[in-house]
């Protein structure tokens, strides 16, 4: 378990603050699956807790690597752990039960019991923190797009209204040259508002 910790703690750092995540993944899945396959031999196989470890880590595996990997990494946990499996039912004796007494493997059972319990906890909620931030922002950002849409809609509405209102005139009556030439104008007055309004709205900063 020390060397579980170490690993991923190396993993957390190279991943988080050098940027090196492929690489820290492959490091990880590697490693831990070659400390577990060790630590199976020399912790009396089916007769230890490895096995549960190796579930663990199956579980951490899934909550963190990306989805497009699964199928590179989680069946090499099972091929490890199966292989194991298949070594031992073959070869029942090539692993000797190395616990001095029942109290030792007790606790061994025990204390390994206590870690896996206390990763879990941590991933669970870790996905959970994450889950709840992501839903806060994404309503955030719905409420602010409300927002501006509700400001876009109001600030439009006036010179829509008035293009409108002057496509009416000239399209029930037959102005003069004159007029025409005004209503012209206007038009393209308002065109041009309503145009700066959009070029001002969409180039706002976003203040989250």
């Amino acid at each position: 378990m020390g060397v579980a910790f170490l690993i991923t703690a190396v993993v957390y750092y190279l991943s988080r603050f050098k940027g090196l995540t492929n690489f820290a993944i492959v490091l990880f899945q590697f490693g831990a699956n070659a400390a577990l396959i060790l630590n199976y031999y020399n912790n009396a196989g089916l007769n230890g807790p490895t096995y549960a470890i190796f579930l663990l880590w199956l579980f951490v595996s899934i909550a963190v690597i990306p989805r497009r990997q699964y199928l590179i990494w989680l069946p090499l946990n099972l091929l490890a752990m199966f292989g194991l499996f298949a070594r031992d039912y073959y070869h029942p004796g090539w692993i000797v039960a190395n616990y001095p007494d029942r109290a030792t493997r007790f606790t061994d059972f025990g204390y390994t019991y206590v870690v896996i319990a206390a990763l879990i906890i941590f991933v669970t909620l870790y996905i959970r923190r994450a889950y709840h931030h992501q839903a806060a922002e994404l309503a955030a950002a719905s409420e602010l797009k409300n927002k501006l849409l509700s400001v876009l809609a109001h600030d439009l509405r006036e010179p829509l209204s008035s293009i409108q209102g002057f496509l009416e005139v000239l399209t029930a009556e037959s102005p003069d040259e004159e007029e025409l030439r005004s209503i012209k104008l206007e038009l393209l007055q308002r065109t041009r508002n309503a145009s700066e309004l959009l070029v001002n709205l969409l180039s706002r900063p976003v203040v989250s």
